[in-house]
Order: structure tokens, then C-alpha cells, then sequence
């Protein structure tokens, strides 16, 4: 981390200016995670807080991570050349390499660094972190939907959060959180054809991005009482049907967010229920 500050803030990189921003936050997270980390190890010792949650207190040292540089940062940042999303060309995104060889060995980093994303969120504009993965874990939207719940599954316990809430997530006020921040996620994995608004454009990653409501504060308009104004939610949905990638408009406007976690493959399919993918280890059946 030291050495790609050094050489972003020198000049020597050839970083744009997006990345260096989003360097300026990475530095500030990484403190914010060693100090959390070095909290987590006293209060192992001394005992937790009264209305602590429970620590993240194992991964690896996140000193030597650059969340914007890499292969995996290369790719994610062709998908949102891709995309046809008005905000993606300006928004400051961190990405997250595997750290396998399995999602339950790569969660005790992930949550580390999403907890430094987190904090560095509350005070910087950066506007997401994305989590990749090997394709096989969005080959299919089965395997994509499974995904997606042993994720949020591990993050949750993580981050001290009741499992119970991700059983019956298809409900009115039902979102996210990690870190106490409310997180939107959007998958984008090989499943998905060019003809679909979640597709990859031949990248060979699943991606698992979490957006913050931080940064869709940013893009509201003045007067659009805390909302995207619908003028330029039209125009989004214009340009993805212009390009061929049309979406379905019974899912972008469900009243359920979950719904739009995993999409379907094809327009008019019923919403993806990730959440009752995978083993039923825990007292509920995948009925898919």
C-alpha cells in the first residue's frame, strides 16, 4: 500500500485521477482497519464492550492490498466502461482479489477490507467495493444465487448481524447492512448473455459489488426528495434498451430490494430468491 501511495502521489504510476482518489480512501481505510483490528485483539483480552457486536478478528494484514490497481481492478474497470450506467464512468470503486480456495476461507479478508471500506465511506467519495470471484461461482444464475447467499450469509455472521434476517429478506424495508452501512449489492457473472443488463463482457470474474447508500446520496438531485430523479432513471433505461441490454422493469421497480441482488436470466421470469439457495444447514430447504 505504501508503495502505490508513494508512486501515486509522485506521479510515477500513471494512475488517473479516479484511482488516486480512490488511493487517498484506501490509505485512510487501511489505518481504520489496522486501529479496529488492534481493538479487536484487546478486547479479546480484556473482554468485549457492553453492545458490542462481535469483532472481525481474523484474515490477513490488508497492508500490502491496492484496491484499485491489479488485474481484478483492470477487469471490473473494462465491465463499467461497458455498462451503460450514467454514474459508473465516475464513480471510485475498490475491488477485492480471491483469496479462496473456497468463499468461507476468502470471508475473514473480505470482511476486513469491507470494514475498512466502510469507515473510509463515511468520510471519502468512494462509491463501492467489489468482491471477485472465479467465474464457476456465477456460471449459472443457480450458482450465482448461491453464491450470493453464502456471502451475505458469512458477512453477516461476521459482522455480528442475526442470520435470521437473510431468511425472509423479501419484505417492504428489508436491506443490507455490514458495518452499519446499509449496502446495495449487484451481481455481474459469466451466467449472463450480452443481451442481459448484468453481463460481464467476457471478463473472467464473478463480481459481488456492495454500494453504500452513501453513494446514491451523491447522485440524487436537490429536489428529488432523496431519490434518483425520474428523468434520469429514464434515461439509464433508455440507454441499456438502446444497447440491446433492456431491463426488466418488474424487477428494477419491485418494492422488495432482494429482488434485485441476482437477476433472472430472461425478462419476465420470476424474481431470483437467492436466499433459499444452498445447503439447508440451517433449518430452511432450497426450494430451487
Amino acid at each position: 500500500m505504501i508503495e502505490h501511495l508513494v508512486r501515486a502521489y509522485s506521479g510515477g504510476s500513471g494512475l488517473t485521477l479516479r484511482q488516486r482518489a480512490a488511493l487517498r480512501g484506501a490509505s485512510l481505510g487501511t489505518l481504520l482497519n489496522r486501529v479496529g483490528v488492534r481493538l479487536d485483539t484487546l478486547g479479546a483480552r480484556n473482554g468485549p464492550p457492553v453492545g458490542f457486536a462481535g469483532p472481525i478478528t481474523t484474515g490477513p494484514d490488508v497492508a500490502d492490498w491496492s484496491p484499485v490497481t491489479g488485474p481484478e481492478a483492470e477487469s471490473f474497470e473494462r465491465v463499467m466502461r461497458g455498462t451503460q450506467c450514467v454514474f459508473a464512468q465516475r464513480s471510485v470503486i475498490w475491488t477485492v482479489p480471491w483469496s479462496g480456495p473456497d468463499i468461507e476461507d476468502a470471508l475473514p479478508a473480505w470482511g476486513q477490507k469491507m470494514r475498512g471500506f466502510a469507515a473510509a465511506a463515511r468520510r471519502e467519495p468512494v462509491d463501492g467495493i467489489v468482491l471477485t470471484l472465479p467465474r464457476e461461482y456465477g456460471a449459472t444464475v443457480t450458482d450465482l444465487a448461491s453464491t450470493t447467499r453464502r456471502v451475505l450469509r458469512g458477512l453477516a455472521e461476521l459482522d455480528g448481524a442475526s442470520r435470521c434476517d437473510l431468511r425472509s429478506p423479501e419484505r417492504e424495508g428489508w436491506y443490507f447492512t455490514f458495518a452499519r452501512e446499509r449496502m446495495f449489492l449487484v451481481t455481474t457473472a459469466p451466467c449472463y448473455p450480452p443481451d442481459h443488463s448484468r453481463h460481464g463482457f467476457g471478463e473472467p470474474y464473478t463480481y459481488l459489488l456492495f454500494q453504500p447508500d452513501r453513494a446514491f446520496d451523491r447522485a440524487v438531485s436537490p429536489s428529488g426528495g432523496g431519490l434518483i430523479s425520474p428523468a434520469v432513471r429514464a434515461r439509464i433505461r433508455d440507454l441499456y434498451e438502446n444497447s440491446g441490454r433492456p431491463y426488466d422493469l418488474s424487477i428494477t421497480l419491485s418494492p422488495f430490494e432482494a429482488h434485485r441482488f441476482v437477476k433472472p436470466l430472461s425478462l419476465g421470469e420470476a424474481p431470483v430468491r437467492w436466499w433459499e439457495f444452498g445447503p439447508a444447514d440451517d433449518g430452511q430447504r432450497s426450494t430451487r
